[in-house]
């Protein structure tokens, strides 16, 4: 269970770190004996530690594979494809060229000049960007690089460092209010290759550049990146390689009941007027079982990775209700004040779809289809801060109006009707 999601067998010696393993974001920076540098790679010697900052537990260090959004070598001259603005224009006006012998764009300006250019890209609350810079002629008194990863105006991160003018900072602006900052310790010099990569998610965003490994984790208001601007204020500089990776997995925990894992869950006797329940497994269907009477009720759950975008689904085969009806209920929880919450009836009236923040029901939408019988129904859940979507029961809901972030790191299915069979479990990135 520490490796994985599944108890591995006795003879399993594949130790490296598989996804949705416990072990996960879950390690100390580890204090390591005459390595002045700490430990910076993992027990097969490839593959860097930590991964966004945090370590794992154990040798090995897990990495989310990536999914490429957008990229420019400037193999061909893709200068045109940007949105070029004139930020400083007292001493002249700058331009954005494409340099066909090195292959890779250059901002030429002059002094008291500066020049930025932007480009959108498809919108993440979570993702790295990087690019190369190479600065060649500062101003006179210095040169400044300001990187701006944007939701809008109001809502961005920002990469800032100079030559000449001291070392900047990276910061997260949410709302017009600057929220969190960290400084560097190095500016950068001229005629020195940098890659710079910004890593950012709603609760934690890394910096790696000028040296520097820079942390935000205070805040965990989401920003919703849908565009980058490089903004030069010195004479001469190229850039290169630029990239927008989001990352993939392909599922953090899934369960098709193909054996009996029905001992994983937690298990919670939600109404036992009538009695108690049972969650059993149906060996012949390869399924679980919720077994009730009237006025009873038991909720299955299971930890999962933490997630603030993401996607739940399960299959649900309602079979035998109370007398005068039936219920179920889903929560994605962070915690009990902090949870997307789907329910619906066979027998009481369609039900809801609703976002809890801070105790507070921010959000809810109504379901026109209750359940029936006998129906096999596959529910899903796309989460995220800006937009939850529900497919379930014949119909499609979304909320959208609220923006706070719920870090989902369980699942909770009770069932408040007396048979219902439950399958296929998919809780996916």
């Amino acid at each position: 269970m520490f490796v994985g999601t599944t108890m591995p067998s006795a003879t399993d010696t594949d130790y490296q770190l598989r996804s949705g393993a416990s072990a996960i974001n879950e390690g100390r920076v580890p204090t390591v004996p005459n390595l002045p540098g700490g430990l910076t790679y993992d027990y097969r010697n490839t593959r860097t530690r930590p991964i966004n900052g945090i370590y794992d537990i154990g040798a090995y260090e897990y990495q989310q594979t990536s999914s490429i959004l957008f990229s420019d070598d400037f193999s061909t001259d893709t200068t045109g494809d940007y949105q070029i603005t004139l930020t400083d224009t007292r001493g002249g006006t700058g331009s954005f060229n494409y340099d066909a012998t090195g292959k890779r764009a250059q901002v030429l300006t002059g002094d008291n000049v500066g020049i930025q250019f932007a480009r959108s890209v498809p919108s993440l609350s979570s993702g790295t960007f990087s690019i190369d810079f190479l600065p060649t002629t500062p101003y006179p008194l210095g040169g400044i690089i300001d990187i701006r990863l944007k939701q809008d105006a109001n809502n961005y991160y920002e990469l800032s460092n100079s030559d000449g003018y001291g070392p900047y900072q990276m910061k997260k602006v949410v709302a017009g209010v600057e929220v969190e900052n960290v400084s560097f310790t190095n500016e950068y010099t001229q005629n020195t290759d940098y890659t710079i990569t910004i890593s950012f998610s709603p609760n934690l965003t890394t910096v790696n550049a000028f040296g520097d490994e820079l942390t935000l984790s205070t805040d965990s208001n989401t920003v919703l990146v849908n565009s980058f601007e490089i903004e030069t204020n010195q004479q001469d500089s190229y850039y290169d390689n630029i990239l927008y990776t989001t990352s993939t997995t392909s599922s953090t925990f899934s369960d098709d009941f193909s054996t009996d894992t029905t001992g994983d869950y937690q298990i919670t006797h939600t109404d036992t007027r009538g009695g108690t329940g049972s969650f059993n497994y149906d060996a012949t269907g390869k399924r679980a079982q919720v077994l009730t009477g009237d006025n009873v009720g038991i909720q299955f759950s299971h930890s999962v990775s933490s997630l603030s975008s993401g996607t739940f689904s399960i299959d649900f085969l309602p079979t035998t209700k109370y007398p005068l009806g039936g219920i179920i209920d889903i929560r994605l929880k962070q915690n009990s004040n902090n949870y997307y919450e789907l329910s619906n009836s066979d027998g009481y009236g369609p039900y809801q779809m609703k976002k809890v923040v801070a105790g507070v029901e921010v959000e809810n939408v109504s379901f026109t289809n209750g359940y029936t019988q006998n129906t096999t129904y596959n529910i899903e859940i796309n989460f995220s801060p800006n937009l939850t979507t529900v497919v379930a029961f014949g119909e499609t809901l979304t909320l959208n109006t609220d923006s706070n972030t719920v870090l989902v790191n369980s699942f909770e299915v009770e069932t408040n009707q007396q048979d219902a069979f439950y399958d296929n479990i998919l809780y996916t990135e």
